[in-house]
């Protein structure tokens, strides 16, 4: 939210923010999957490398922050490949129509995209910055109507530490094997395997149920301090 105003993040400009008023609009989106009830994200789903990173480093809270870097080298070394498919609604058609249950088949299906096969990674976000030292998806705004995909597909273990250490200044937007697909709309269909290997679906940090899950961008209207 800082980068929004136009200030790095301290929290001094946190506090020069507050005292200055004001506030801004956030999208939230509606996310459903099959095992829980509808909820609202206003930051990320991940599947793949980073929500590997982020669930699996439980086990060293005790190292505070360091626990990422731990487990990113970890990662890296010994890496992961998931399959699945991901459809998503291209920004250009429009508004996409009512979310369907998910297990129901997308509507207007011709106006969808899909991406599948192996994937290393896959971060869908709402916002440009993700932690105060994370921007996947540089360029995104608080309320433009769109989430971003960011994509790694089958990559060497080089080409994944590089977009790791991209990620922190927003550089991993061209290294080969990064994409970035913008969205107004999008369903992971990832496929199962055994319970070892099926990976994790993480929404704004925490652990959701592992199966099909949808984001409809821009679903709700929220709003947060700073201007």
């Amino acid at each position: 939210m800082l980068a929004a105003c136009g200030e790095g993040y301290s929290l001094v400009n946190a506090a020069f923010v507050l005292a200055k008023g004001g506030i801004q609009p956030l999208d939230l989106a509606a996310v459903q999957c099959s095992e829980t009830t509808p909820r609202i994200s206003f930051l990320a789903l991940s599947w793949g490398l980073i929500s590997d990173i982020d669930i699996d480093s439980e086990k060293l809270r005790c190292c505070g922050g360091l626990r990422f870097t731990i487990y990113a080298i970890y990662r890296c070394l010994f890496p992961r490949i998931y399959q699945g498919a991901i459809w998503y609604w291209p920004p250009e058609q429009g508004c996409p129509p009512p979310p369907p249950a998910i297990q129901e088949t997308l509507p207007e299906i011709h106006k969808w995209k899909c991406i599948e096969g192996d994937f290393a990674l896959v971060w869908a976000c709402n916002t440009a910055y993700q932690a105060a030292d994370v921007a996947a998806a540089p360029g995104a705004m608080l309320s433009d109507g769109l989430w971003h995909i960011l994509v790694v597909r089958r990559a060497s273990r080089f080409q994944l530490a590089r977009i790791l250490m991209g990620i922190e200044s927003g550089t991993h937007i061209g290294i080969a094997g990064s994409e970035l697909i913008p969205c107004r709309a999008l369903r992971l269909v990832p496929e199962r395997h055994s319970a070892r290997r099926d990976g994790y679906l993480s929404l704004d940090g925490e652990l959701m149920p592992f199966g099909p899950i949808q984001v409809w961008a821009a679903a709700y209207q929220g709003y947060v301090l700073g201007s």
